[in-house]
């Protein structure tokens, strides 16, 4: 079992967090077979949702409901969102709104690359940014605005991928 798989601490939540709970596309939903209405509109989206988290066993820790908290594995991994494939990636404004960067939580956002050196963190860094390239991340975001977000102070800028568009996850 990866580390990931072992961890999923980023399928996990502290209440004062929920905020950053994995979004998905209308597309990426037709996927779902979403009985419990685990879903609500982000932010008036008529195209991004927000998962509903869900309490676990532990005070204050709320999790994505489709993580095994016993196997540790996600329920959805083959459909799960471009949100949690490009984890712990993201797609934000710069400060001045008129840039779309991507963009890394920092280093010890996850337990898996806190652990890493920074040489071993930034070479991660470029590998994980190819495997982005070839997901063609430009045109999911021309398609799906939403899916950027506010500047968030605790990043790393990776690049510039194309001009901000109106619509931010705030």
């Amino acid at each position: 079992m990866n580390q990931c798989q072992a961890c999923k601490d980023c399928c996990k939540f502290e209440e004062k967090d929920a905020y950053y709970a994995p979004i998905f596309t209308q597309e990426e939903l037709t996927k779902i077979k979403d009985e419990n209405n685990t879903f609500f509109p982000f932010k008036n989206s008529r195209n991004i949702f927000q998962i509903k988290l869900i309490k676990t066993k532990h005070p204050k820790i709320l999790a994505c409901p489709y993580l095994n908290e016993e196997t540790h594995l996600c329920e959805i991994y083959e459909i799960r969102p471009i949100d949690c494939k490009i984890w712990p990636f993201l797609f934000m404004n710069n400060k001045n709104k008129d840039k779309t960067l991507l963009a890394c939580w920092d280093k010890d956002a996850c337990p898996k690359t806190d652990k890493m050196t920074q040489e071993e963190y930034n070479k991660y860094l470029s590998e994980q940014e190819k495997e982005l390239t070839k997901m063609n991340m430009t045109e999911f975001i021309k398609k799906n605005p939403e899916y950027i977000w506010d500047y968030e102070p605790y990043t790393i800028t990776i690049k510039e991928i194309s001009p901000a568009k109106q619509h931010t996850k705030t």
